[in-house]
């Protein structure tokens, strides 16, 4: 609510930072929700359908052009850790899915560069934890899959604390 005496310049100024603040909140909560059921699909089903990777990409363009919080070049590079993981899909012929690749693009989409190297750092980490455990615990073999998703999803959660 705008102070007495403040000017009319001064009020819309905070009104649009308030909205710009409500915009990033909404997208966050509609990422987070997103990677949440694009877990429990990648667990259940090991696949990501093209239509719901679609509709990801979508959402995250809409909310950027509603939000105008990031530029189409941030957007853009946002997309490069995605593209680096559909590499390395191609490159290990699918030990890292086409579909880790391609739902990685999403918040990139969403987020920008930093935050989503970030993401998929932390998603890594806890990966490579989860399978060094895996392994020692449970005996698991080292030629064992294990879903990447639920990793990325983990990894935004650390993300939105961190930042």
């Amino acid at each position: 609510m705008p102070e007495a005496g403040m000017s009319v310049r001064n009020a819309a100024d905070l009104i649009r930072e308030q909205k710009m603040e409500l915009a990033d909140q909404i997208s966050k909560g509609i990422l987070l929700l997103y990677l949440c059921a694009a877990a429990v699909l990648d667990v259940r089903t090991k696949e990501l359908p093209l239509l719901f990777l679609a509709a990801g990409g979508a959402c995250a363009i809409a909310m950027q052009l509603l939000s105008g919080e990031l530029t189409v070049l941030q957007m853009l590079c946002g997309a490069i850790p995605g593209l680096g993981l559909l590499l390395a899909a191609r490159i290990t012929r699918q030990a890292v899915g086409y579909g880790d690749g391609a739902l990685l693009l999403i918040p990139g989409l969403f987020l920008g560069l930093l935050p989503t190297v970030l993401l998929l750092l932390c998603a890594l980490l806890i990966a490579a934890g989860t399978g060094i455990f895996l392994m020692a615990v449970k005996r698991w073999k080292k030629k064992q899959e294990l879903p990447f998703v639920p990793f990325l999803y983990a990894g935004y959660i650390l993300v939105l604390l961190l930042i």
